[in-house]
């Protein structure tokens, strides 16, 4: 209720403000006064008596613009945090509304306003990003945005480490060992901030201990999240704070609080690496800080490469990962299934937008906390069923296929259920009429196939008139002898092959017609070639 309440907001305001600065120009500040205050509040700290996220002082509007200006032009959607609290709204495009010299005006007015102290903005800048992210269908959400341009941190001589020493020693452990015990390879006063670096070039069996101290503006609490690949044992003011105990395959995280005091608080941090495989990353919040990170890097700084960490389905269960994957739309749920055959779905679009076959996802990119960017698939015949809505409510079946969700379709997702094997069933709903979706594997004269049953309950009450599901779309779509090639690498077919059509490059799955109770269909996609 509260996210339609700020759509309406928003697109009242833009509907109404298209004449009143016509005879000159609007400055940013009224431009921000007409689109952004009745959220956003007009001093920048979020409007009185609701939870909307400030702009003063926020770290969201500091660094990199093209973050901001994306974000107004694509909108943003689930939790974000903005100074150690966290906002779980949608913000709605306004990509459509404001023009570019618009949008530049607002974001160069907020980066000047209530103590931010940024660079202004041109039209040019708005508009590379525009045209960047041309192709985008659907709302950012933060992990992503912040992959391609990441939050920076707090000046570091406020909140940072001091009087950092940095320990290094070399051996082989299970577990971490006993520093008393042992002789260190060297001892080196350091500036900070906390790095791997600090081992000299050592990449595998070695361990560090740093010890300094972090300054506090005031007694509170601090809160500290950590994520480490190798041993890590942390201690704040004398007292254990967390402890990821060995050495793991893939980052591990933990958060854990301490008291603070006003002024210098010591710390000291243990960490070892048994192997290559490695990575720290820290941050801490809390008071007036906001959120700041305490390492610098959380891989290999000297290193232009991630390590390979591949997942892969293991002892008949299938693998999950859910991240931001090359050629999919956001919010990617990727399942590897037991036997080589994987996909990607998409919970923004609600619809399978990935298909290949092999190896299934390297995580190494992304595992290395601050990887940014897209993990492409790892395997090989990687077929693409086209990006935008999985579902739709047409007049006719002609019609072309929308480029995104009607409010008043209530498209959502609803979350997966695990079967014994790990292998997921995909829970979405348009109105009242919810899909139950399965993809299995299958494999028929040595070619690999998907099946995929879906079952579609259709409550008393309720029509499917005008309902289609877009099971592919391509430049080639072909009738076929069993079925429906889809770009010359992959036949599609159903066992109600009367409910699959071909329109404007889609192939559908007509369930227009189905009456009041629960329905069962099923279609297989199979690959060509072995």
């Amino acid at each position: 209720m509260l996210r339609t309440i700020i759509s309406l907001i928003l697109g009242l305001w833009a509907g109404v403000g298209t004449g009143l600065f016509a005879e000159e120009q609007p400055t940013g500040e009224q431009l921000y006064g007409l689109y952004c205050a009745a959220c956003h509040g007009p001093d920048g700290k979020g409007a009185a008596g609701a939870p909307f996220p400030p702009l003063a002082g926020s770290e969201w509007v500091r660094g990199d613009a093209r973050r901001m200006v994306s974000v107004i032009l694509h909108g943003l959607e689930e939790p974000i945090v903005v100074r150690s609290k966290t906002y779980d709204l949608q913000m709605p495009p306004q990509g459509s509304v404001l023009s570019d010299e618009q949008v530049a005006s607002i974001v160069s007015f907020v980066r000047g306003s209530w103590g931010n102290r940024e660079k202004p903005v041109s039209p040019e800048l708005v508009a590379g990003v525009r045209e960047a992210t041309k192709e985008r269908e659907g709302l950012w959400t933060a992990p992503e945005l912040l992959m391609e341009y990441p939050l920076p941190p707090l000046p570091l001589h406020r909140w940072g480490v001091h009087d950092l020493t940095a320990t290094v020693y070399e051996g082989e452990w299970e577990e971490m060992p006993d520093f008393s015990k042992l002789s260190p390879i060297s001892e080196e006063k350091e500036k900070g901030p906390i790095s791997l670096s600090h081992a000299g070039g050592r990449r595998e069996n070695f361990a560090i201990v740093w010890e300094g101290t972090m300054d506090s503006p005031g007694d509170h609490d601090s809160n500290f999240f950590a994520s480490s690949v190798g041993g890590l044992r942390f201690y704040y003011n004398g007292q254990e704070v967390f402890d990821l105990v060995g050495q793991g395959q893939h980052y591990r995280h933990t958060s854990a609080r301490a008291k603070a005091s006003r002024g210098k608080n010591t710390f000291r941090l243990e960490y070892f690496q048994k192997g290559s495989l490695g990575g720290l990353a820290m941050q801490r919040s809390g008071g007036s800080m906001g959120m700041h990170p305490l390492t610098d890097t959380d891989r290999d700084p000297d290193s232009d490469s991630f390590p390979d960490i591949l997942l892969k389905p293991e002892d008949g269960q299938s693998a999950l990962y859910r991240n931001t994957i090359e050629g999919m739309s956001p919010r990617a749920i990727t399942v590897g299934l037991a036997g080589g055959v994987n996909y990607g779905f998409s919970a923004s679009t609600l619809a399978m937008e990935l298909v290949w076959t092999g190896d299934f996802i390297n995580a190494g990119q992304h595992w290395t906390v601050r990887g940014t960017g897209a993990t492409a698939p790892a395997g090989e015949q990687v077929v693409s069923l086209g990006r935008g809505p999985g579902l739709a409510k047409l007049a006719s079946p002609g019609d072309n296929w929308p480029g995104g969700f009607h409010d008043d379709w209530e498209a959502r997702f609803e979350g997966y259920d695990l079967d014994a094997q790990n292998r997921p069933t995909l829970h979405y709903a348009i109105g009242k009429i919810s899909i139950a979706d399965s993809p299995r594997q299958q494999t028929s004269e040595g070619l690999k196939s998907l099946d995929r049953t879906f079952v579609v309950t259709v409550p008393e009450g309720a029509s499917s008139e005008g309902l289609y599901l877009r099971l592919a779309s391509g430049e080639e779509i072909a009738k076929s002898e069993n079925g429906f090639l889809i770009n010359g690498s992959i036949e599609i077919k159903g066992e109600q092959s009367d409910r699959l059509l071909i329109e404007n490059k889609s192939l559908l799955l007509n369930l227009s017609d189905l009456a009041e109770g629960q329905h069962t269909l099923s279609t297989t996609y199979t690959w060509t070639a072995p």
